[in-house]
């Protein structure tokens, strides 16, 4: 059993009463979705989701939008959000009051989000459902620190494409489509039309780290994504990413995320206690439509 196999499909609204004058972000409902048919909410709260597994696409106002396994999207008023699974989608999300400017700071440049492999955002996301769903936040203070942990792990970790010139825009697409594929930097640059020195330059100006560590960041969070999937053996996982060999893949996983692939699939698929939670359709909230 993978980590967000431990929550349970369905909706967990917090019932948090928040004192007169609380500063703080509030954090009002989370849980899982397992969807294969369009979303909708209702309520005018910030919305984070993350889409775990499958792929979906999703209108946000008039803006049309393609999510990929691993994003994170920010809605600042998540009735404006339709998502649209293709085939079936299952994510997580957190609904949260008095939030919208820090929406705001980390939607400056889109709705999407795509974290670097080293990003914790994900797995915060995933113990606050945990700990939700177990009773885990007695008051509002508790559960305003962890949504805040989210939410600053993704504002530090969170590169944007569409913030860059075409050529890193470019560069960043070809690696995020295919990074099991390409041979390095080298290809790349080739396949850009430009030097390998002029695009190494440019893209660490703009991203904040090389193309190449770009390139191994985006293979490791494919690798994570794959590693939740017990079925498969590291030597697998280490080919379907790019490496030509465990031993290796081994090294750069351990490097970028401080824990070798076992060690984070163990982990991962730690037992979770807890309670049966009822349907998501059977509450007001989230709604099938």
């Amino acid at each position: 059993m993978s980590a967000i196999d431990e929550i349970r499909p369905g909706r967990c609204p917090l019932g948090l009463r928040a004192p007169a004058g609380f500063p703080g972000v509030l954090p009002a409902e989370c849980g899982r979705l397992e969807a294969g048919a369009p979303l909708s909410f209702t309520g005018h709260a910030v919305l984070l989701l993350h889409l775990c597994g499958g792929r979906a696409s999703a209108l946000l106002g008039e803006e049309s939008l393609r999510l990929e396994p691993g994003c994170f999207l920010v809605a600042r008023d998540a009735s404006a959000l339709r998502l649209l699974p293709e085939g079936e989608a299952d994510c997580a999300y957190l609904l949260l009051k008095n939030a919208r400017e820090l929406a705001a700071l980390l939607a400056r440049d889109g709705a999407l989000l795509r974290p670097h492999a080293g990003c914790r955002a994900a797995g915060l996301l995933w113990n606050f459902c945990r700990r939700a769903q177990t009773g885990g936040f007695q008051n509002p203070f508790a559960a305003s620190e962890a949504a805040y942990r989210i939410l600053m792990e993704l504002c530090a970790a969170a590169p944007r494409a569409d913030a860059c010139s075409e050529l890193v825009q470019g560069a960043i697409g070809l690696i995020r489509s295919e990074p099991a594929f390409l041979a390095g930097v080298d290809e790349l640059a080739e396949k850009l039309g430009v030097s390998k020195s002029h695009l190494i330059r440019t893209f660490t100006a703009e991203v904040g780290e090389s193309p190449g560590k770009f390139l191994q960041r985006e293979r490791i969070d494919a690798a994570k994504l794959l590693l939740l999937n017990r079925e498969y053996p590291v030597e697998t996982v280490a080919n379907m990413t790019g490496y030509a060999g465990a031993n290796y893949f081994c090294k750069v996983f351990r490097r970028l995320t401080g824990e070798s692939p076992g060690e984070y699939r163990a982990r991962a698929s730690a037992p979770l206690p807890g309670r049966d939670l009822p349907r998501l359709d059977a509450f007001e909230g989230v709604h099938y439509v």
